[in-house]
């Protein structure tokens, strides 16, 4: 065993001789906040979606949150996705980019969304000082523009409505 000392991005580049600027987005920024709500039908099916908020390239993601106050009848199963905005084309960019499989049925209790998704390519460990752009493998520069961050039903909802709030906080990179 030995012993180690390790410095953070941020730690390394001040301790840097001249010292290095850290991105904003990791050193000091202030945290934006983004909150919806949407009403889920107790006849939703699979593939129903739930555009809840809109987060710029730039982004780097502090958490994710969802809250339902679905009852334990609930049996969805919810996927945290980003896609491209209306605007955009709507389409899909990464299907579980921040989680793959969430229960919405246990009421207000808040479900940890930030890139928590298995095997999706982007984690908390990997993607934590990252902008959103960067945690996706597609894509090389930032294409400065806004994605939305989407719920999706994976399985058929069949017992209740309910309504899912998610809140993202992120701050800006520079």
């Amino acid at each position: 065993m030995a012993v180690a000392t390790i410095k953070s991005t941020q730690i390394t580049n001040r301790d840097a001789s001249p010292e290095v600027l850290s991105s904003s987005n990791i050193a000091g920024a202030k945290v934006i906040e983004a909150c919806g709500i949407c009403a889920v039908g107790a006849t939703d099916t699979v593939a129903s979606t739930y555009r809840m908020v809109s987060i710029p390239s730039n982004a780097k993601i502090s958490s994710v949150q969802l809250w339902s106050d679905a009852s334990a009848g609930a049996n969805q199963a919810l996927t945290v996705d980003l896609w491209d905005t209306t605007v955009n084309g709507g389409l899909v960019v990464k299907a579980g980019f921040f989680a793959a499989a969430l229960d919405p049925s246990t009421r207000f209790a808040a479900k940890d969304a930030t890139y928590t998704a298995s095997g999706a390519g982007t984690n908390l460990m990997s993607g934590a000082e990252k902008m959103v752009w960067q945690n996706l493998s597609t894509v090389t520069s930032d294409p400065n523009k806004w994605y939305d961050v989407v719920v999706a039903s994976t399985v058929n909802n069949t017992t209740t409505g309910y309504n899912l709030v998610c809140k993202v906080a992120y701050t800006l990179g520079s």
